[in-house]
C-alpha cells in the first residue's frame, strides 16, 4: 500500500474524511488533492498525521505492515482528536500529566495602530523563533 491508501482507510475507520483530518491538523485541502495524486507529504506533516492517527511513519509510507495503535477505541479516538482540537494551553498540561511536557509561552502582543493587546499562546519552538527576531524602534 501506499501513503494515499494507508492515509484514506485511516480516515475511514474514524469516520472522517481524508479533508476533514487535513483541516483537525491545519492541512490545507490542496495537499490532500496532491497526496492523492502520488505526492506524498513533507517529513514535518507526516510526522503530525502519524501523530494524529497513532501510527508510525513507516506504516503510513507502506514500509511496516501493522499500524501499530491504529486499532483505538471510539474512547480513544475521541480523546485523541479532542486533543488536537483543544488549545495550546490545554495541550501542555495533557502533556504534562503524560510526562511529555512541552513549554508554553504566553505573549502580550500589541495590534498596528493602537488596536487592543492580546494574548497569544506559543510553543517553545515558536517562542525562540520570535525571541531571535530583531527588534523594531519607535519612529
Amino acid at each position: 500500500m501506499n501513503f494515499w491508501e494507508n492515509y484514506s482507510n485511516l480516515c475511514t475507520k474514524i469516520e472522517k474524511s481524508p479533508n476533514a483530518v487535513a483541516k483537525d491538523l491545519g492541512i490545507a485541502s490542496g495537499s490532500v488533492t496532491a497526496w492523492k495524486n502520488g505526492t506524498v507529504p513533507h517529513t514535518s506533516t507526516l510526522n503530525k498525521i502519524a501523530e494524529y492517527f497513532g501510527v508510525t511513519a513507516g506504516y503510513l509510507l507502506g514500509y511496516e505492515k501493522s499500524p501499530a495503535g491504529a486499532e483505538l477505541s471510539e474512547k480513544d479516538r475521541k480523546l485523541v482528536d479532542a486533543y488536537h482540537k483543544s488549545e495550546p494551553v490545554i495541550q501542555a498540561t495533557v502533556d504534562r500529566i503524560l510526562g511529555i511536557e512541552e513549554k508554553v509561552y504566553t505573549v502580550k502582543v500589541a495590534a498596528r495602530n493602537g488596536g487592543a493587546v492580546t494574548e497569544k499562546t506559543l510553543t517553545e519552538e515558536e517562542y525562540k523563533r520570535l525571541m531571535s527576531l530583531p527588534d523594531v524602534e519607535d519612529i
